[in-house]
């Protein structure tokens, strides 16, 4: 690693070749103090931003921005890169907000992971990004694309992305917009429409959909329109909470309506949800939606008092 961050900081190419080679030694590697010192770490850190904001050749970029993704996995040697300057260079590269430049495809789709472990990994980056409502409005739009266009992969980065971003209550400007709530929901509800048939069948989930329903999660825990949160003395929620909860209990229902041996995961994270959501959503559903959900929780407690046992 020192030698790399040696090539790193010269001034030729020489750095190309074994920077791939790091990156595909390290693909499964996710805990590299095991291996080298922080401060080896963090110098490496240092010399591939340095590099990053020097280089223009996009399949440059991608190696240099490829190797800090893998870095950016565990906590430690990363100060190069907590600063304001590294998310708001990053941003414009993934296309959640307007470059001034044309930015090469390859380049957008390896600068939007290194977002998601920049606002992963380091809570101030993740508020910054919250603030930044021109992000929010370009990732609704990149959902409802790759939802459009069924790019479950891409989807996975998206929807893991929106899941920091409504992770907190520190947060909740998110999803309070107006413009923001109604696009995301319509998202999730079309999205998690489309992939249930073919679990229905046997096949696997699409791997956004846990991180779909997580959204969905993080909203009735603590985020505005789905959660009685912090209200103790409002018994019922406020026409604009009914309508907008009335919104996701289709997704509910849908996923309730698994067989009991499929994707057990799945609707224990809807049950949670209706455990979290405001008083009276009773009212709204449906006697069917009622009866799974209360067959999944009795589920889950027997399940529970088992593994006790």
């Amino acid at each position: 690693m020192q030698h790399l961050t040696t090539l790193l900081a010269s001034t030729g190419d020489e750095w190309v070749e074994p920077l791939q080679s790091f990156c595909e030694e390290n693909s499964n590697t996710w805990c590299f103090l095991d291996l080298v010192s922080e401060s080896e770490k963090r110098a490496l850190i240092s010399a591939l931003w340095t590099r990053i904001v020097q280089t223009s050749r996009p399949d440059h970029l991608v190696s240099l921005m490829l190797a800090s993704r893998l870095l950016l996995r565990e906590d430690g040697g990363l100060d190069p890169v907590l600063s304001p300057e590294a998310l708001l260079f990053f941003l414009p590269l993934s296309g959640l907000v307007p470059s001034s430049n044309p930015v090469d495809p390859i380049v957008s789709a390896e600068s939007l992971k290194v977002v998601i472990n920049l606002v992963t990994r380091h809570r101030p980056h993740r508020d910054l990004a919250v603030q930044e409502k021109r992000a929010h409005i370009a990732l609704l739009h990149m959902i409802a694309d790759a939802g459009d266009r069924q790019d479950d992969s891409q989807l996975f980065l998206l929807y893991r992305l929106l899941v920091q971003l409504t992770l907190e209550d520190s947060n909740s400007v998110v999803i309070r917009d107006p413009s923001v709530m109604p696009s995301a929901l319509s998202c999730i509800a079309k999205d998690v429409q489309r992939c249930l048939p073919s679990i229905v069948s046997g096949l696997n989930p699409p791997s956004f959909l846990p991180e779909a329903l997580k959204v969905l999660f993080n909203l009735t825990v603590h985020l505005g329109l789905l959660s009685s949160g912090g209200k103790p003395n409002r018994t019922q929620p406020s026409t604009e909470e009914e309508a907008t909860f009335k919104q996701v209990l289709p997704v509910f229902d849908k996923v309730l309506a698994l067989p009991m041996s499929e994707q057990q995961h799945l609707r224990q994270t809807v049950v949670s949800c209706l455990i979290n959501s405001p008083r009276g959503w009773i009212n709204w559903v449906s006697p069917e939606t009622l009866s799974r959900a209360i067959a999944v929780f009795l589920d889950l407690a027997q399940s529970s008092v088992a593994d006790e046992q």
